[in-house]
Protein backbone atom coordinates (compact mmCIF):
# COMPACT_ATOMS: atom_id res chain seq x y z
CA UNK A 1 0.00 0.00 0.00
CA UNK A 2 1.69 3.19 -1.15
CA UNK A 3 -0.88 5.96 -0.74
CA UNK A 4 -3.18 7.04 2.02
CA UNK A 5 -3.33 8.40 5.54
CA UNK A 6 -3.12 6.81 8.98
CA UNK A 7 -5.53 7.41 11.85
CA UNK A 8 -3.82 6.93 15.21
CA UNK A 9 -5.67 6.91 18.54
CA UNK A 10 -4.23 7.00 22.06
CA UNK A 11 -6.61 5.96 24.85
CA UNK A 12 -4.89 7.50 27.85
CA UNK A 13 -5.62 7.71 31.56
CA UNK A 14 -7.04 11.23 31.45
CA UNK A 15 -7.06 12.07 27.74
CA UNK A 16 -8.00 10.62 24.35
CA UNK A 17 -5.74 11.74 21.50
CA UNK A 18 -6.47 11.42 17.80
CA UNK A 19 -3.98 12.10 15.01
CA UNK A 20 -4.04 11.80 11.22
CA UNK A 21 -0.64 11.18 9.61
CA UNK A 22 0.65 11.17 6.06
CA UNK A 23 3.31 8.81 4.70
CA UNK A 24 6.13 11.00 6.00
CA UNK A 25 4.45 10.80 9.45
CA UNK A 26 3.72 14.47 9.53
CA UNK A 27 0.83 15.11 11.90
CA UNK A 28 -1.80 16.69 9.65
CA UNK A 29 -4.60 16.91 12.22
CA UNK A 30 -4.65 16.46 15.98
CA UNK A 31 -7.46 16.33 18.51
CA UNK A 32 -7.56 15.80 22.26
CA UNK A 33 -10.62 14.97 24.35
CA UNK A 34 -10.92 14.15 28.03
CA UNK A 35 -11.29 10.49 28.92
CA UNK A 36 -14.72 10.19 30.60
CA UNK A 37 -14.01 8.81 34.06
CA UNK A 38 -17.53 7.86 35.10
CA UNK A 39 -17.58 5.39 37.97
CA UNK A 40 -19.72 2.28 37.70
CA UNK A 41 -19.13 0.11 40.79
CA UNK A 42 -16.27 -1.14 42.95
CA UNK A 43 -13.88 1.45 41.55
CA UNK A 44 -14.55 0.55 37.91
CA UNK A 45 -15.13 2.99 35.05
CA UNK A 46 -17.93 3.01 32.46
CA UNK A 47 -16.17 1.53 29.44
CA UNK A 48 -19.14 2.24 27.17
CA UNK A 49 -18.79 5.96 27.91
CA UNK A 50 -15.12 5.75 26.93
CA UNK A 51 -16.05 3.90 23.74
CA UNK A 52 -18.65 6.56 22.91
CA UNK A 53 -16.04 9.28 23.45
CA UNK A 54 -13.66 7.45 21.10
CA UNK A 55 -16.36 7.31 18.39
CA UNK A 56 -17.07 11.01 18.93
CA UNK A 57 -13.38 11.85 18.56
CA UNK A 58 -13.03 9.79 15.38
CA UNK A 59 -16.08 11.47 13.87
CA UNK A 60 -14.84 14.95 14.82
CA UNK A 61 -11.34 14.55 13.40
CA UNK A 62 -12.65 12.76 10.30
CA UNK A 63 -15.09 15.58 9.49
CA UNK A 64 -12.71 18.43 10.36
CA UNK A 65 -9.87 16.97 8.30
CA UNK A 66 -12.10 16.52 5.23
CA UNK A 67 -9.77 13.66 4.25
CA UNK A 68 -11.54 10.77 5.90
CA UNK A 69 -11.76 9.00 2.55
CA UNK A 70 -7.97 8.73 2.40
CA UNK A 71 -7.56 6.91 5.73
CA UNK A 72 -6.17 3.46 4.91
CA UNK A 73 -5.39 2.01 8.35
CA UNK A 74 -6.22 2.63 12.01
CA UNK A 75 -3.86 2.07 14.92
CA UNK A 76 -4.89 2.27 18.57
CA UNK A 77 -2.83 2.21 21.76
CA UNK A 78 -4.15 2.27 25.30
CA UNK A 79 -3.43 2.07 28.99
CA UNK A 80 -1.32 -0.94 29.84
CA UNK A 81 -2.80 -1.28 33.31
CA UNK A 82 -6.42 -2.25 33.84
CA UNK A 83 -8.79 -4.90 32.53
CA UNK A 84 -12.26 -5.32 31.04
CA UNK A 85 -14.28 -8.52 31.33
CA UNK A 86 -16.66 -9.38 28.49
CA UNK A 87 -19.38 -11.96 27.96
CA UNK A 88 -20.08 -13.93 24.77
CA UNK A 89 -21.80 -10.87 23.20
CA UNK A 90 -18.79 -8.58 23.83
CA UNK A 91 -20.73 -6.82 26.59
CA UNK A 92 -18.70 -5.49 29.54
CA UNK A 93 -19.69 -7.75 32.42
CA UNK A 94 -16.73 -6.22 34.25
CA UNK A 95 -16.38 -2.52 33.31
CA UNK A 96 -12.93 -1.03 32.98
CA UNK A 97 -11.02 -1.70 36.21
CA UNK A 98 -8.21 0.88 35.96
CA UNK A 99 -4.76 0.68 37.53
CA UNK A 100 -5.60 3.50 39.96
CA UNK A 101 -8.19 1.20 41.55
CA UNK A 102 -6.21 -0.37 44.39
CA UNK A 103 -8.45 -3.43 44.80
CA UNK A 104 -5.61 -5.63 43.54
CA UNK A 105 -2.90 -4.55 46.01
CA UNK A 106 -3.50 -7.07 48.83
CA UNK A 107 -3.58 -9.86 46.27
CA UNK A 108 -0.41 -8.68 44.55
CA UNK A 109 1.34 -8.43 47.92
CA UNK A 110 0.39 -12.05 48.70
CA UNK A 111 1.33 -13.26 45.21
CA UNK A 112 4.74 -11.58 45.27
CA UNK A 113 5.32 -12.80 48.81
CA UNK A 114 4.96 -16.38 47.63
CA UNK A 115 5.99 -16.31 43.97
CA UNK A 116 8.01 -13.14 43.36
CA UNK A 117 11.17 -14.86 42.09
CA UNK A 118 9.24 -17.07 39.67
CA UNK A 119 7.08 -14.22 38.32
CA UNK A 120 10.07 -11.95 37.81
CA UNK A 121 12.08 -14.71 36.15
CA UNK A 122 9.18 -15.70 33.87
CA UNK A 123 7.90 -12.23 32.95
CA UNK A 124 10.33 -9.54 34.14
CA UNK A 125 7.34 -7.60 35.44
CA UNK A 126 4.77 -7.34 38.22
CA UNK A 127 1.25 -8.84 38.20
CA UNK A 128 -0.98 -5.77 38.42
CA UNK A 129 -3.54 -7.00 35.90
CA UNK A 130 -3.03 -10.59 36.96
CA UNK A 131 -3.82 -9.61 40.55
CA UNK A 132 -6.94 -7.79 39.36
CA UNK A 133 -8.13 -10.99 37.71
CA UNK A 134 -7.59 -12.87 40.96
CA UNK A 135 -9.42 -10.16 42.94
CA UNK A 136 -12.53 -10.48 40.78
CA UNK A 137 -12.27 -14.26 40.78
CA UNK A 138 -12.07 -14.46 44.59
CA UNK A 139 -13.97 -11.42 45.84
CA UNK A 140 -16.57 -10.85 43.09
CA UNK A 141 -17.30 -14.32 41.81
CA UNK A 142 -20.92 -13.52 40.91
CA UNK A 143 -19.51 -11.16 38.28
CA UNK A 144 -16.45 -13.22 37.38
CA UNK A 145 -18.41 -16.39 36.59
CA UNK A 146 -20.08 -14.70 33.60
CA UNK A 147 -16.82 -13.43 32.07
CA UNK A 148 -15.79 -15.18 28.86
CA UNK A 149 -12.63 -13.16 28.16
CA UNK A 150 -10.43 -10.59 29.87
CA UNK A 151 -9.18 -7.84 27.56
CA UNK A 152 -7.41 -4.50 27.85
CA UNK A 153 -9.27 -1.20 27.46
CA UNK A 154 -7.88 -0.72 23.93
CA UNK A 155 -8.62 -4.35 23.07
CA UNK A 156 -12.24 -3.93 24.13
CA UNK A 157 -12.70 -0.79 22.04
CA UNK A 158 -11.02 -2.30 18.98
CA UNK A 159 -13.29 -5.32 19.32
CA UNK A 160 -16.31 -3.01 19.23
CA UNK A 161 -14.98 -1.18 16.17
CA UNK A 162 -14.48 -4.37 14.17
CA UNK A 163 -17.43 -6.31 15.64
CA UNK A 164 -15.67 -9.57 16.53
CA UNK A 165 -16.88 -12.31 18.85
CA UNK A 166 -15.34 -13.17 22.20
CA UNK A 167 -13.48 -16.19 20.82
CA UNK A 168 -11.37 -13.81 18.72
CA UNK A 169 -10.51 -11.56 21.66
CA UNK A 170 -6.85 -10.55 21.58
CA UNK A 171 -4.09 -8.71 23.40
CA UNK A 172 -1.12 -7.20 21.64
CA UNK A 173 2.29 -8.53 22.63
CA UNK A 174 3.47 -5.34 24.39
CA UNK A 175 0.43 -5.30 26.67
CA UNK A 176 1.48 -8.47 28.49
CA UNK A 177 3.73 -6.04 30.38
CA UNK A 178 1.61 -5.53 33.53
CA UNK A 179 -0.26 -8.83 33.61
CA UNK A 180 2.62 -10.73 35.16
CA UNK A 181 1.20 -13.86 33.53
CA UNK A 182 3.21 -14.10 30.35
CA UNK A 183 6.16 -12.95 28.33
CA UNK A 184 7.19 -12.66 24.70
CA UNK A 185 4.20 -13.76 22.69
CA UNK A 186 2.49 -16.20 25.02
CA UNK A 187 0.87 -16.68 28.38
CA UNK A 188 2.70 -18.76 30.98
CA UNK A 189 0.83 -21.99 31.65
CA UNK A 190 3.04 -22.49 34.72
CA UNK A 191 2.08 -19.17 36.32
CA UNK A 192 -1.57 -19.49 35.42
CA UNK A 193 -1.64 -22.94 37.02
CA UNK A 194 0.11 -21.78 40.20
CA UNK A 195 -2.16 -18.74 40.57
CA UNK A 196 -5.29 -20.66 39.49
CA UNK A 197 -6.05 -18.26 36.65
CA UNK A 198 -8.12 -20.11 34.00
CA UNK A 199 -6.32 -19.74 30.68
CA UNK A 200 -9.67 -20.00 28.89
CA UNK A 201 -10.47 -16.39 29.80
CA UNK A 202 -7.16 -15.02 28.48
CA UNK A 203 -7.18 -13.54 24.96
CA UNK A 204 -4.95 -14.59 22.07
CA UNK A 205 -1.59 -12.79 21.95
CA UNK A 206 -1.01 -10.93 18.68
CA UNK A 207 1.85 -8.98 17.17
CA UNK A 208 1.26 -5.22 17.29
CA UNK A 209 1.23 -5.10 13.49
CA UNK A 210 -1.35 -7.88 13.16
CA UNK A 211 -4.55 -6.76 11.40
CA UNK A 212 -7.22 -8.04 13.79
CA UNK A 213 -10.20 -6.92 11.71
CA UNK A 214 -11.85 -4.20 9.68
CA UNK A 215 -14.02 -1.24 10.61
CA UNK A 216 -17.61 -2.47 10.57
CA UNK A 217 -20.31 -0.85 8.48
CA UNK A 218 -22.41 0.31 11.41
CA UNK A 219 -19.48 1.86 13.25
CA UNK A 220 -18.13 3.48 10.07
CA UNK A 221 -21.46 5.21 9.54
CA UNK A 222 -21.43 6.55 13.12
CA UNK A 223 -17.94 8.03 12.86
CA UNK A 224 -17.92 9.30 9.25
CA UNK A 225 -15.35 6.84 7.91
CA UNK A 226 -15.42 4.22 5.17
CA UNK A 227 -16.19 0.69 6.24
CA UNK A 228 -13.53 -1.97 5.84
CA UNK A 229 -10.53 0.06 7.02
CA UNK A 230 -8.01 -2.38 8.56
CA UNK A 231 -7.34 -2.00 12.29
CA UNK A 232 -4.17 -3.37 13.86
CA UNK A 233 -3.76 -5.00 17.27
CA UNK A 234 -1.87 -1.87 18.30
CA UNK A 235 0.28 -1.38 21.38
CA UNK A 236 0.34 -0.37 24.99
CA UNK A 237 0.59 3.38 25.49
CA UNK A 238 4.00 3.33 27.20
CA UNK A 239 5.49 1.11 24.50
CA UNK A 240 4.04 3.38 21.83
CA UNK A 241 5.34 6.51 23.55
CA UNK A 242 8.87 5.14 23.79
CA UNK A 243 8.84 4.17 20.13
CA UNK A 244 7.31 7.50 19.11
CA UNK A 245 10.06 9.38 20.94
CA UNK A 246 12.71 7.62 18.87
CA UNK A 247 13.96 5.29 21.63
CA UNK A 248 14.94 2.39 19.37
CA UNK A 249 18.72 1.97 19.69
CA UNK A 250 20.54 0.19 22.53
CA UNK A 251 21.46 2.71 25.22
CA UNK A 252 18.81 5.27 24.24
CA UNK A 253 17.20 6.65 27.40
CA UNK A 254 13.95 8.48 28.08
CA UNK A 255 12.15 10.25 30.88
CA UNK A 256 8.36 10.02 30.55
CA UNK A 257 7.49 12.88 32.88
CA UNK A 258 3.75 12.39 33.15
CA UNK A 259 1.28 11.26 35.81
CA UNK A 260 3.66 8.38 36.32
CA UNK A 261 7.37 9.14 36.10
CA UNK A 262 9.06 6.53 33.93
CA UNK A 263 12.79 6.23 33.33
CA UNK A 264 13.45 3.82 30.49
CA UNK A 265 16.48 2.48 28.64
CA UNK A 266 16.44 0.63 25.32
CA UNK A 267 18.38 -2.61 25.06
CA UNK A 268 18.96 -5.12 22.29
CA UNK A 269 19.19 -7.89 24.89
CA UNK A 270 16.25 -9.35 26.76
CA UNK A 271 17.41 -8.49 30.29
CA UNK A 272 15.40 -9.14 33.45
CA UNK A 273 16.04 -7.47 36.82
CA UNK A 274 15.75 -10.59 38.94
CA UNK A 275 17.84 -9.15 41.80
CA UNK A 276 16.05 -5.91 42.65
CA UNK A 277 12.72 -6.02 40.83
CA UNK A 278 13.10 -2.27 40.30
CA UNK A 279 13.24 -2.31 36.51
CA UNK A 280 10.39 -3.83 34.55
CA UNK A 281 10.79 -5.61 31.24
CA UNK A 282 8.82 -4.02 28.41
CA UNK A 283 8.85 -5.04 24.76
CA UNK A 284 8.75 -2.61 21.86
CA UNK A 285 6.00 -3.00 19.22
CA UNK A 286 8.67 -4.05 16.72
CA UNK A 287 10.73 -7.24 17.21
CA UNK A 288 14.04 -7.53 19.06
CA UNK A 289 13.82 -4.21 20.89
CA UNK A 290 13.37 -4.25 24.66
CA UNK A 291 13.13 -1.65 27.40
CA UNK A 292 13.99 -1.70 31.06
CA UNK A 293 11.83 0.83 32.89
CA UNK A 294 11.56 2.11 36.43
CA UNK A 295 8.19 3.58 37.36
CA UNK A 296 7.20 6.06 40.06
CA UNK A 297 4.41 8.53 40.74
CA UNK A 298 6.29 11.74 39.94
CA UNK A 299 3.41 13.61 38.32
CA UNK A 300 0.94 12.63 41.02
CA UNK A 301 3.37 13.65 43.76
CA UNK A 302 4.01 16.93 41.97
CA UNK A 303 0.29 17.72 41.81
CA UNK A 304 -0.14 16.76 45.46
CA UNK A 305 2.57 19.26 46.41
CA UNK A 306 1.07 22.10 44.36
CA UNK A 307 -2.47 21.51 45.64
CA UNK A 308 -1.74 20.70 49.28
CA UNK A 309 1.57 22.33 50.21
CA UNK A 310 1.86 25.33 47.91
CA UNK A 311 -1.90 25.88 47.41
CA UNK A 312 -1.54 28.28 44.48
CA UNK A 313 -2.63 26.01 41.64
CA UNK A 314 -3.39 28.00 38.50
CA UNK A 315 -1.94 31.29 39.75
CA UNK A 316 0.77 31.95 37.15
CA UNK A 317 2.56 34.69 39.08
CA UNK A 318 2.75 32.66 42.28
CA UNK A 319 3.92 29.58 40.39
CA UNK A 320 6.72 31.60 38.78
CA UNK A 321 7.78 32.78 42.26
CA UNK A 322 7.95 29.18 43.47
CA UNK A 323 10.21 28.10 40.61
CA UNK A 324 12.43 31.18 40.92
CA UNK A 325 12.85 30.67 44.66
CA UNK A 326 13.74 27.00 44.16
CA UNK A 327 16.15 27.80 41.34
CA UNK A 328 18.17 30.06 43.64
CA UNK A 329 18.73 27.21 46.13
CA UNK A 330 21.92 25.17 45.78
CA UNK A 331 21.87 21.45 44.83
CA UNK A 332 20.72 19.24 47.68
CA UNK A 333 18.21 21.77 49.05
CA UNK A 334 20.41 22.47 52.08
CA UNK A 335 20.73 18.79 52.99
CA UNK A 336 17.02 18.11 52.70
CA UNK A 337 15.83 14.79 51.30
CA UNK A 338 12.29 14.01 50.22
CA UNK A 339 11.03 10.45 49.66
CA UNK A 340 8.16 10.48 47.13
CA UNK A 341 6.28 7.37 48.23
CA UNK A 342 2.88 8.81 49.09
CA UNK A 343 1.21 5.68 47.74
CA UNK A 344 4.08 3.30 48.38
CA UNK A 345 6.77 2.31 45.90
CA UNK A 346 5.65 1.13 42.45
CA UNK A 347 9.00 -0.34 41.35
CA UNK A 348 10.11 -2.23 43.22
CA UNK A 349 6.57 -2.82 44.53
CA UNK A 350 6.40 -1.96 48.24
CA UNK A 351 3.23 -0.79 49.99
CA UNK A 352 4.95 -0.36 53.33
CA UNK A 353 7.07 2.72 52.58
CA UNK A 354 5.54 6.17 52.62
CA UNK A 355 6.61 9.68 51.78
CA UNK A 356 8.60 11.84 54.14
CA UNK A 357 11.10 14.68 54.42
CA UNK A 358 14.38 13.91 56.10
CA UNK A 359 16.56 16.70 57.49
CA UNK A 360 14.05 19.52 57.98
CA UNK A 361 15.27 22.49 59.99
CA UNK A 362 14.23 26.10 60.70
CA UNK A 363 16.02 27.43 57.64
CA UNK A 364 14.00 25.43 55.15
CA UNK A 365 11.24 27.21 53.23
CA UNK A 366 8.53 26.13 50.82
CA UNK A 367 11.12 26.66 48.06
CA UNK A 368 13.42 24.08 49.70
CA UNK A 369 10.51 21.66 49.98
CA UNK A 370 9.64 22.16 46.32
CA UNK A 371 13.20 21.74 45.08
CA UNK A 372 13.73 18.66 47.24
CA UNK A 373 10.57 17.15 45.72
CA UNK A 374 11.94 17.72 42.21
CA UNK A 375 15.30 16.29 43.27
CA UNK A 376 13.66 13.20 44.77
CA UNK A 377 12.28 12.08 41.40
CA UNK A 378 15.74 12.66 39.90
CA UNK A 379 17.27 10.54 42.70
CA UNK A 380 14.81 7.77 41.86
CA UNK A 381 16.10 7.92 38.27
CA UNK A 382 19.66 7.78 39.62
CA UNK A 383 18.64 4.62 41.49
CA UNK A 384 17.09 3.09 38.34
CA UNK A 385 20.13 3.96 36.26
CA UNK A 386 22.55 2.47 38.81
CA UNK A 387 20.60 -0.79 38.71
CA UNK A 388 20.56 -0.75 34.92
CA UNK A 389 24.35 -0.43 34.87
CA UNK A 390 24.69 -3.21 37.43
CA UNK A 391 22.57 -5.77 35.59
CA UNK A 392 23.54 -4.83 32.02
CA UNK A 393 27.21 -4.00 32.53
CA UNK A 394 26.90 -1.00 30.20
CA UNK A 395 25.85 2.64 30.39
CA UNK A 396 23.42 4.70 28.40
CA UNK A 397 23.82 6.99 25.41
CA UNK A 398 23.11 10.63 26.02
CA UNK A 399 21.29 12.85 25.67
CA UNK A 400 18.16 11.73 27.53
CA UNK A 401 14.85 12.56 25.85
CA UNK A 402 12.18 13.99 28.15
CA UNK A 403 8.49 13.84 27.21
CA UNK A 404 5.17 14.40 28.96
CA UNK A 405 3.89 17.50 30.74
CA UNK A 406 7.02 17.61 32.91
CA UNK A 407 9.08 18.44 29.81
CA UNK A 408 7.92 22.05 30.21
CA UNK A 409 9.57 22.48 33.62
CA UNK A 410 13.04 23.89 32.83
CA UNK A 411 14.23 23.70 36.43
CA UNK A 412 13.25 20.05 36.77
CA UNK A 413 14.91 19.10 33.48
CA UNK A 414 18.13 20.80 34.59
CA UNK A 415 18.09 19.08 37.96
CA UNK A 416 17.63 15.66 36.32
CA UNK A 417 20.46 16.37 33.86
CA UNK A 418 22.79 17.34 36.71
CA UNK A 419 21.84 14.39 38.93
CA UNK A 420 22.23 11.80 36.16
CA UNK A 421 25.25 13.40 34.49
CA UNK A 422 23.69 13.43 31.01
CA UNK A 423 22.26 16.25 28.92
CA UNK A 424 18.46 16.39 28.66
CA UNK A 425 16.64 17.30 25.46
CA UNK A 426 13.09 18.07 24.42
CA UNK A 427 11.97 17.34 20.87
CA UNK A 428 10.07 19.55 18.45
CA UNK A 429 6.92 17.43 18.68
CA UNK A 430 4.99 15.95 21.57
CA UNK A 431 2.61 13.51 19.86
CA UNK A 432 4.74 10.52 20.85
CA UNK A 433 1.98 8.00 21.63
CA UNK A 434 0.05 8.70 18.44
CA UNK A 435 3.23 8.87 16.37
CA UNK A 436 4.49 5.53 17.70
CA UNK A 437 1.18 3.86 16.96
CA UNK A 438 1.04 5.47 13.50
CA UNK A 439 4.48 4.06 12.73
CA UNK A 440 3.36 0.56 13.72
CA UNK A 441 0.19 0.92 11.65
CA UNK A 442 2.23 2.12 8.67
CA UNK A 443 4.47 -0.91 9.02
CA UNK A 444 1.43 -3.20 9.12
CA UNK A 445 0.17 -2.08 5.71
CA UNK A 446 3.55 -1.61 4.02
CA UNK A 447 3.50 2.18 4.03
CA UNK A 448 6.99 1.87 5.51
CA UNK A 449 9.51 -0.94 5.76
CA UNK A 450 11.99 0.49 8.30
CA UNK A 451 10.85 2.40 11.38
CA UNK A 452 14.32 3.61 12.36
CA UNK A 453 14.84 5.33 8.99
CA UNK A 454 11.48 7.07 9.24
CA UNK A 455 12.06 8.14 12.85
CA UNK A 456 15.24 10.00 11.91
CA UNK A 457 13.14 12.27 9.70
CA UNK A 458 10.54 12.99 12.39
CA UNK A 459 12.46 15.01 14.99
CA UNK A 460 14.62 17.98 15.69
CA UNK A 461 16.00 18.95 19.10
CA UNK A 462 13.87 21.74 20.52
CA UNK A 463 15.85 22.52 23.69
CA UNK A 464 18.95 21.14 25.39
CA UNK A 465 19.80 21.18 29.09
CA UNK A 466 23.53 20.70 29.57
CA UNK A 467 24.61 18.60 32.53
CA UNK A 468 27.01 20.50 34.78
CA UNK A 469 29.92 18.33 35.99
CA UNK A 470 30.41 20.32 39.21
CA UNK A 471 26.74 20.11 40.18
CA UNK A 472 26.74 16.43 39.21
CA UNK A 473 29.46 15.69 41.77
CA UNK A 474 27.49 17.57 44.42
CA UNK A 475 24.36 15.68 43.56
CA UNK A 476 26.05 12.29 43.56
CA UNK A 477 26.60 12.55 47.30
CA UNK A 478 22.94 13.33 47.96
CA UNK A 479 21.72 10.73 45.47
CA UNK A 480 23.80 7.99 47.09
CA UNK A 481 22.55 9.05 50.52
CA UNK A 482 19.00 8.94 49.21
CA UNK A 483 19.43 5.38 47.89
CA UNK A 484 21.08 4.24 51.14
CA UNK A 485 18.43 5.80 53.38
CA UNK A 486 15.67 4.48 51.18
CA UNK A 487 17.02 0.93 51.50
CA UNK A 488 18.22 0.93 55.11
CA UNK A 489 16.09 3.41 57.03
CA UNK A 490 12.82 4.52 55.45
CA UNK A 491 11.30 1.08 55.02
CA UNK A 492 12.31 0.05 58.55
CA UNK A 493 10.63 3.14 59.97
CA UNK A 494 7.36 2.58 58.19
CA UNK A 495 7.43 -1.16 58.69
CA UNK A 496 7.03 -0.37 62.39
CA UNK A 497 3.69 1.28 61.65
CA UNK A 498 2.19 -1.97 60.34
Amino acid sequence: MENGLILSIDIGTTGLKFGIYDQSFKNLYFLRKNTPLIEKFSGTMDVLEIYTAVLSGIKEIAEKSKQAGQIRVIGIDGQMGGIVGINERWEPILPFDPPINNNFKPFMTDILGSHRDLIVAETGSIPINGSKIIYWMKEQYDIFKDIKKIVTLAGYIIGKLINIDFENAFIDRTSLYLFGLGCGNKWSAKLCDILHVPMSILPTVRESTHIVGYLSKGVARRCSLMEGIPIIAGTGDTASSLLGAGIVNPGDAIDLAGTCSVFGVCTAKDIIDTKHGALLRLEAPIPDIYYLVGVGFGGEVYNWFIYNIYCHEGVTEEYAKLIKGAKDISPGSSNLLFFPFLGGSFTPPDDVVRGTWLGLDWNHTVHHLYRSMLEAIAYEYFYYYSIYREISGIGIRGPIVVTGSGRNNDLWNQIKADVLGFDYITLNRADHECLGTALVAGLAVDMITDIRTNLKKCFEIERRYFSNSIRHKEYERMARSYVRFKSDIIRKIYNGFH
